[in-house]
């Protein structure tokens, strides 16, 4: 079915991501409400339900709907989440304008479009795509594409959740903040976020030794070691070596883990990597060619993620992207995404969610 629309789901990656790229969503100046209508006329021309939500002047928010069979059993259905905003371009020198959304040699140029227009991007096209096929769905499933992220989700996330009702039925989320490759010897892991060592305020706190304590960093490390030569396999029964080991594995890595931030971080809660959304997630992601595994990732920072992780629902981070050389220019100059790269993700997310959420 993927393959028969091939031609389709690359044309709409593609024109959707340089539209929204084109409508500057810096989040300092609070211009989030013109991605939410763009996406809502969208959605209205499919005959996708959704809402938009402007709790203040420019940081609107767009949620939409796909109504399940299971749409009646409380905290079902599984919320697929991105934000609008982004980061500024002070002082930066770019090969491309910021808001150019310029295609050039196989890359689609400009701010966001990694973090995070263009995971929005998969998940309308994702929602269209089903629209298109007639599909319908056992697990119901919610879009939600928010405003002000890089600021604290104090108008996107939050506000949802505290004051208003769109999001009582999540029970599940799928959002950024993992899917980047590293490598640990000669072995390339995907990372899937499990957990966040920002505090909920992002001004600094408490710190604690998790590696002990943290089932994510036990099955990151033991995921890692079980792709190494016998030397590390040996020597990863000391726990309190694992970050040396780690360290020295990714010596000639382009990508470096913060392994303080990992085996060191903020007391915040974890998402369980032992569920039925993670091994599809894995299952999938290791089929994509140079990828050993998927493991789970306490990140550095903070993303709109906690909010849904503080109430108990279960939320991985995860847009599976292989380049690295793109990866590093989130918040910097000439952030871009391999129009490949963000189809290959595609399909890797459209399958967990269509297998997730069984969709027919």
């Amino acid at each position: 079915m993927l393959a028969e629309q091939q031609a389709w789901i690359e044309r709409e990656l593609l024109e959707h991501l340089q539209q929204l790229i084109r409508l500057d969503s810096r989040t300092a100046v609070a211009q989030e409400t013109q991605i939410a209508r763009y996406l809502a006329d969208q959605l209205a021309a499919a005959g996708i339900r959704h809402e938009l939500v402007e709790p203040m002047p420019g940081k609107g928010t767009v949620v939409a709907f796909l109504d399940g069979e299971e749409s009646e059993v409380p905290q079902s259905s599984l919320l697929l989440l991105a934000h609008t905003d982004t980061a500024g371009w002070v002082e930066q020198e770019w090969l491309h304008p910021p808001l150019g959304g310029v295609f050039q040699n196989g890359f689609i140029w400009g701010r966001g479009a990694i973090d995070c227009k263009g995971l929005a991007v998969i998940w309308l096209v994702m929602l269209l795509l089903a629209s298109r096929l007639k599909l319908r769905a056992q697990r119901p499933i919610v879009f939600a594409a928010v405003s002000d992220e890089e600021t604290g989700g104090r108008h996107g996330a939050q506000y949802l959740l505290e004051h208003t009702r769109l999001l009582q039925d999540v029970g599940f989320v799928l959002g950024e903040g993992g899917g980047y490759p590293v490598v640990f010897g000669k072995q390339r892991y995907l990372t899937c976020q499990t957990g966040e060592n920002g505090p909920a305020d992002g001004r600094g706190g408490r710190t604690t030794d998790r590696s002990h304590r943290s089932s994510s960093v036990h099955e990151f490390s033991r995921r890692v070691f079980a792709g190494q030569k016998s030397f590390y396999r040996v020597l990863s029964a000391v726990p309190r070596l694992w970050p040396v080991l780690l360290s020295r594995l990714q010596e000639s890595a382009p990508v470096r883990v913060d392994l303080k931030a990992l085996f060191q971080a903020g007391d915040q809660p974890e998402t369980d990597w032992q569920t039925h959304l993670f091994a599809l997630l894995a299952e999938r992601a290791a089929r994509q060619p140079a990828v050993a595994n998927v493991v789970p990732y306490i990140t550095p920072g903070w993303s709109d993620n906690r909010f849904f992780r503080a109430r108990g629902i279960p939320t991985y981070g995860f847009f599976p992207l292989l380049d690295e050389k793109a990866v590093l220019t989130v918040h910097q100059a000439n952030e871009r995404v391999a129009l490949a790269d963000l189809s290959a993700a595609f399909h890797i997310l459209f399958q967990v969610v269509g297998r997730f959420c069984q969709l027919r």
